[in-house]
């Protein structure tokens, strides 16, 4: 460059002494004037100042030819620029096509992950209303046991009072016409049977109280279970919100995901500009976060599905337990009305003799009716008891490994 310039230069100068003519290149009172007459005068001094001047013209013809080429390599190294300039330009497109798809696949993954969050809201919300509807069935059958229970007691003791008044009456006919017999042994039965009806009269009241009890012990026990099973639905709330609580949170991570692939994104955008190399590692960053996404959204979505199915299951466990025990009392005092009836028909019919009396049979088969129903109604209790403590226990170690 510095020779083309130099070169233009020295043409410049000759062209203006050209055209000025040898003779003239100077105005008169130059000191170079004696010296151009000087070489006027002298042939070879001007032919050695014209070969001087044509050397000079021939390097400067050299100098042009070799600006020349420089300017062809200027010439190659501008169109090389422009071919790199153009597939740049390509890659930029390139790159900003991809980040639109990945920024499109995003939005996609973010709307399916709010679909499936409004879907498991909707069963949570279908979940609670379930949870009431059985604690209110619940709430009514407990209702109907203890009313019916309460029925059962009353009767009973109806008949309790029956039967006892029957054994009196029965006893004062026996008193009254033992009374007309004025021997020893005759006072001697009469004694025996006088101590014979009190002593069933007292097993009757005794059977009558235990009954009581058992009615009062089955009644707290119900109020127990009652109890607990609020526990169990209070803790199950706890779980709902606990769960509501993880669905924010999993918004707040899905926001932070998005965020984090736009920004991805656009890093990997201005990363792809220098080479062209860089693009299958863009291609590759951009689809990593959409496959990322997915695999949080499924964990996400197994996550909530086995805690909700975990607890649909114990309640649906309680719910079945109840519904035994209920069945298993009704089939008991269904069992235990006509083990009654039964014994009072025997009553009246061994009413007209006396030894038969005295030996209590008519006491001792309700007895063991009712000994009877009260292990298996008992048991019931004690299973469903160990099936709540079991229960308890489960959501304890559920809460635990939460925590």
């Amino acid at each position: 460059m510095d020779s083309s310039v130099r070169w233009s230069a020295d043409f410049g100068a000759a062209t203006s002494a050209k055209a000025g003519g040898y003779s003239r290149r100077c105005q008169p009172g130059d000191p170079k004037t004696t010296d151009r007459r000087r070489l006027l005068a002298d042939r070879n001094e001007y032919i050695a100042y014209l070969e001087t001047h044509v050397e000079r013209a021939n390097g400067a013809a050299l100098e042009a030819e070799s600006a020349a080429a420089e300017l062809r390599q200027l010439r190659i190294r501008m169109d090389g620029l422009e071919e790199s300039s153009r597939s740049i330009a390509r890659t930029v497109d390139s790159v900003q096509a991809q980040s639109s798809h990945a920024s499109e696949h995003g939005l996609a993954s973010r709307q399916e992950v709010q679909e499936q969050l409004q879907l498991l809201e909707g069963r949570t919300h279908r979940l609670e209303q379930r949870v009431s509807e059985g604690q209110t069935t619940a709430e009514a059958e407990i209702a109907r046991l203890r009313n019916e229970v309460s029925l059962a007691v009353q009767e009973l003791g109806q008949r309790l009072d029956e039967r006892v008044q029957a054994l009196k009456d029965r006893l004062d006919d026996r008193v009254q016409a033992l009374q007309s017999i004025h021997d020893d042994g005759t006072s001697l039965i009469i004694r025996e049977a006088q101590s014979t009806c009190v002593r069933l009269a007292d097993d009757a009241l005794g059977a009558s109280e235990a009954s009581q009890r058992k009615v009062d012990e089955l009644t707290r026990q119900v109020e127990t279970s009652k109890r607990r099973l609020d526990d169990f639905v209070s803790q199950t709330e706890a779980g709902l919100e606990a769960l509501s609580a993880d669905v924010i949170g999993v918004r707040a991570q899905l926001a932070g995901l998005t965020a984090a692939t736009s920004a991805a994104s656009a890093d990997s955008a201005e990363a792809a500009v220098p080479t062209t190399t860089h693009t299958a590692g863009v291609r590759s960053s951009s689809i990593g976060p959409d496959s990322f996404t997915d695999g949080v959204a499924d964990q996400v979505e197994r996550r909530l599905a086995g805690r909700l199915g975990q607890q649909v299951l114990q309640l649906s466990n309680v719910l079945r337990r109840v519904v035994q025990s209920q069945a298993s009392l009704s089939q008991q005092l269904s069992a235990r009305q006509p083990v009654t009836t039964s014994t009072s028909a025997s009553n009246l019919l061994a009413e007209a003799d006396y030894a038969e009396l005295s030996s209590g049979s008519y006491y001792t088969s309700p007895q063991a009716g009712n000994g009877v129903t009260n292990d298996v109604r008992r048991t019931a209790v004690d299973e469903l008891y160990r099936e709540l403590r079991q229960l308890e226990a489960s959501t304890g170690a559920c809460r635990t490994r939460r925590a």
